[in-house]
Formats: C-alpha cells, structure tokens, sequence
C-alpha cells in the first residue's frame, strides 16, 4: 500500500493495527511500475494468524 494512502486512515484505525501483534507494518520502497529510475514509499501490511 502507497504510504501517503495508509496515512490518510483514520488515527484510531491505524493505532488499532499498529498495536495489533498479529500486524507485521514495515516501510519498504518499491520500483515505480511508470518510471523505474525511481521509488515509491510504502507500507507493507501483513496478518499472521496464530
């Protein structure tokens, strides 16, 4: 997910996953799919079920 999407949330729903411990949130940057000299910050969101 684009980072200035998962920005946007609301703060109660964003604290509610960044405190979740099943949500693994990490930054990353990924290759721009339009121009591939540069990079587009994300956010990687992962559920681990237990």
């Amino acid at each position: 997910m684009r980072k200035y999407k998962y920005d946007s949330f609301p703060n109660e729903d964003k604290k509610l996953i960044e405190e979740d411990n099943d949500f693994y949130i990490e930054e990353i940057q990924i290759e721009n799919p339009n121009n591939l000299a540069s990079l587009i910050d994300s956010i990687l969101i992962r559920y681990d079920k237990k």
